[in-house]
């Protein structure tokens, strides 16, 4: 997955005026963080990265990183691209994927489900990523909601426990 968001940003998106007026540069390890955040690791084991602490970079550090780069520029720009792709040639499954892009940065989350997951209220990546695993329906259904909905709290836990 991260290649797929990392290719694009290096090929075109980091030419975006967002980026351009970024107050630090990115670190050498940026890839590797947002593989990390993605992947749903928490901020201490990020930073716990061989390129993370090869790169000098404190837990601090990480979490900013976090914070601008995936919460805020690259969910920006991929919501920025999905409006051009919107407005030159609309597609709706070109439309639903990048945005789902964005939510999977900006949460931290490896799926598209996950994220929905997460956005429907669910206020814990581990128990998101757990439901997206466990879920049947697809990313695209509308079932999703009331599949959520109808799921037990205990079982949640049980997830992540056995996890």
């Amino acid at each position: 997955m991260v290649g797929i968001l990392w290719g694009p940003y290096q090929d075109f998106l980091k030419d975006l005026s967002i980026f351009r007026a970024m107050k630090h540069s990115l670190p050498t390890c940026a890839e590797q963080i947002l593989a990390g955040w993605i992947e749903g690791r928490r901020v201490d084991a990020i930073a716990d990265l061989p390129a993370v602490k090869e790169a000098g970079l404190a837990r601090a550090d990480v979490t900013a990183f976090i914070d601008d780069f995936c919460g805020v520029y690259l969910p920006w720009a991929l919501n920025a691209v999905r409006g051009y792709v919107g407005s030159i040639a609309p597609n709706l499954v070109a439309e639903s994927w990048l945005s789902s892009w964005s939510a999977m940065v900006h949460f931290g989350l490896p799926s598209p489900k996950a994220a929905i997951f997460y956005a429907l209220g669910l206020r814990s990546r581990e128990a998101a990523i757990r439901c997206a695993e466990h879920c049947p329906e697809p990313a695209e259904s509308l079932r999703l909601t009331s599949w959520l909905a109808n799921l037990a709290d205990d079982e949640v836990q049980r997830w992540q426990i056995t996890a």
